[in-house]
């Protein structure tokens, strides 16, 4: 982002600042599940990828895949609301938690979950904050490629997909059939998750301390 923001507009000075800062460090102890949770939080609009999100855990299920699925956010879109609500009375694996508003209840949905699949196709996406959240509670991230979403999710924090939509849909469903057969281990992932919040952390104490001191010195 400091290059592009160079690029455009020839600034001398640029710090990157991120919002990993501004997010706790969590214990990301994560229990043994019969079934791999998959997890979404976000306002739960059609670009912010609920409707990918949703085909994903159904062809799983279809596929014979021992899943769940963990759905949390406010619903403004009627059609949005009509597939949330057709799914979780179809579903006794499938949860919607509506909004989350505290720490507390966030705590409590990430605890439940193992991947956060997060398909966002917003075309103003910056970090994806909910993005930092998950990987600071230990949980694997699946994103889009949109942003500076990879560069946050960079090498540990989980996976990046190229886009939304079917074909994203079909990079998660192979993904998560990787974890579901063992050939991508969860608890290493969780781990690495974890790790990988932790340097991006680091990195944005740093540069808020630089910040504020060029902005105090100035």
């Amino acid at each position: 982002m400091s290059a592009a923001l160079k690029r455009f507009y020839r600034a001398k000075k640029v710090i990157d600042v991120s919002n990993a800062a501004l997010v706790p460090l969590s214990a990301h102890h994560r229990p043994v599940r019969s079934a791999l949770s998959l997890g979404l939080l976000s306002n739960l609009q059609p670009d912010k990828g609920v409707f990918e999100f949703l085909e994903i855990f159904k062809r799983l299920q279809a596929r014979g895949h021992s899943v769940a699925a963990h759905l949390a956010g406010p619903i403004q879109d009627e059609v949005v609301l009509d597939a949330v609500t057709e799914l979780a009375d179809a579903s006794d694996d499938f949860t919607y938690w509506g909004g989350i508003y505290d720490e507390e209840r966030k705590d409590e949905f990430f605890a439940a979950i193992d991947l956060f699949v997060f398909l966002t196709t917003y075309k103003n996406e910056t970090e994806a904050k909910v993005n930092l959240e998950s990987m600071a509670h230990g949980v694997p991230v699946i994103s889009t490629d949109i942003g500076c979403i990879s560069s946050v999710i960079g090498l540990g924090g989980g996976h990046v997909v190229a886009s939304g939509g079917e074909e994203g849909v079909d990079a998660v469903v192979d993904l998560v059939e990787m974890y579901c057969s063992g050939e991508h281990c969860l608890e290493r992932a969780s781990k690495s998750a974890n790790s990988r919040f932790e340097v991006l952390r680091a990195g944005s104490v740093d540069a808020w301390k630089e910040f504020w001191h060029l902005l105090l010195r100035d």
